[in-house]
């Protein structure tokens, strides 16, 4: 069973951070209530395959509709930072796929999502 919990800031630098654990492909849908901007993303993948984690600027999560796909190698993990941040207009939701398209579910992803309110 996936996992998400936002935790409030306010601070100049973020207002959410957000951990996802084992995100699977029907996601976390607008997952701080707000539309806002994402500055780093730490992705942790403890599969044994290349698996995605997908971002969405909607309300909802729909498979094949991202708009970022991040590929994480087998057992890795990597941290994204973004200077400027990456605004999401409408809301900021997320899933996991083991696939480009947004199907399968992963059985271990995970992520933590530091992000601003607009």
């Amino acid at each position: 069973m996936a996992t998400y919990k936002t935790s409030p800031f306010t601070t100049d630098l973020l207002t959410n951070l957000t951990r996802a654990d084992n995100i699977v492909a029907a996601g976390a849908e607008d997952i701080t209530g707000a539309a806002g901007a994402v500055h780093a993303i730490h992705i942790i993948n403890g599969d044994g395959a290349v698996r995605f984690f997908n971002m969405f600027d909607s309300r909802t999560v729909t498979a094949g509709s991202a708009s970022i796909i991040i590929p994480v190698d087998a057992n890795g993990n990597m941290t994204v930072y973004i200077d400027d941040g990456v605004a999401f207009g409408t809301a900021i939701s997320i899933s996991g796929s083991t696939d480009r398209g947004g199907t399968g579910d992963p059985t271990n992803l995970d992520a933590n999502i530091m992000s601003h309110d607009a």
